[in-house]
């Protein structure tokens, strides 16, 4: 039970979820980067799925951009500038929580923002990758994503202290990134396509994912099957492999050539770059307070602390238990 409650409540510093924040910005940026060549596309009311197509079917009480241009409308704003402005509102605010300035101001606009332009107005356009950062972006609402690598801490408005709420919600998001992977790759278990090798050999001849000619692949089914069966070992074995210290960077070495993988031979950038984040920030980099660990001292993950009268424990359990 010591051990449980020190593996929950610890104190910790921020630095895995500073670099987390860091990090999912900077590739929320390079995304907003690669779009802007094509804004009008796909947010505008002319675009490729016009605003009252997108409001057929997104719902016509979801926020969206052709909401904003009307409003600017009204002071002379054609909508290529609406769109324009709300679209540098949105970089704008990913850039303020990239570097850790008004962090958590910064992240509830990059929220509000990334919800209107990119899961609603681009609604069509959108995949699992902008709803897991939309996830990310809430979080940060709330974390002290800001306590340490900002520009908050350096100037002294945001302290990394050690802090049993900073280990509570690094345990939250590692515990939620291992249930996704656990959940992702009992799903694919369930079709046998996961089983003879098919979802591979689809996904790879795709037209909007394909990036090489792999047709030789006909002639080696057991390389697909191999990939296939890898896949599913990696995810489905997430969260079993992770928190142990004997096992954890394996399965972080593991997991992050599963997503290099996927940007090489599929394409999916954006959604790679994310996951492998996720993995890295909160499972590699250290948590501790002092960079000097007491080995003797260590828990199931190689990061346990004796706790002495701590008031946030019972509050602690009670959100743990909750979930």
């Amino acid at each position: 039970m010591k051990l449980f409650i020190s593996f929950l409540s610890a104190p910790a510093s921020a630095r895995p979820l500073a670099a987390l924040r860091l990090s999912i910005s900077t590739v929320l940026f390079l995304q907003a980067f690669l779009v802007s060549g094509h804004l009008f596309e796909l947010y505008g009311n002319s675009g490729f799925f016009q605003g009252d197509l997108n409001a057929y079917l997104i719902g016509p009480l979801k926020p969206r951009v052709q909401w904003f241009t009307a409003l600017g409308a009204k002071y002379g704003m054609t909508d290529e500038m609406g769109v324009t402005v709300f679209f540098l509102g949105y970089v704008v605010s990913l850039s303020f929580l990239a570097i850790g300035w008004r962090t958590r101001l910064a992240a509830v606009i990059a929220w509000f923002t990334h919800f209107i332009l990119i899961l609603n107005s681009g609604h069509l356009s959108s995949y699992g990758a902008d709803a897991f950062s939309h996830v990310l972006l809430f979080y940060f609402m709330f974390m002290p994503v800001g306590d340490a690598l900002s520009l908050d801490s350096y100037f002294g408005t945001r302290s990394d202290v050690p802090s049993a709420g900073k280990r509570l919600w690094l345990r939250l998001l590692q515990t939620h990134v291992g249930i996704s992977y656990l959940t992702s790759g009992i799903a694919k278990a369930k079709g046998a396509s996961w089983w003879n090798g098919e979802a591979i050999w689809r996904a790879v001849h795709l037209p909007e994912f394909q990036q090489f000619d792999l047709s030789f692949l006909a002639y080696l089914p057991w390389v697909t099957v191999l990939v296939a069966w890898g896949t599913l070992i990696i995810e489905m074995g997430y969260p079993f492999f992770i928190w142990p210290r004997q096992s954890r960077k394996l399965w972080i070495c593991l997991t992050v050539a599963l997503h290099l993988s996927i940007i090489l031979f599929l394409g999916l950038l954006t959604f790679s770059l994310i996951m492998i984040s996720l993995t890295v920030c909160l499972f590699r980099i250290n948590a501790e307070p002092s960079a000097k660990l007491d080995r003797e001292r260590r828990g199931i993950d190689g990061i346990g602390y004796e706790v002495l009268g701590n008031p946030a424990l019972p509050v602690c359990l009670m959100l743990v238990t909750s979930l």
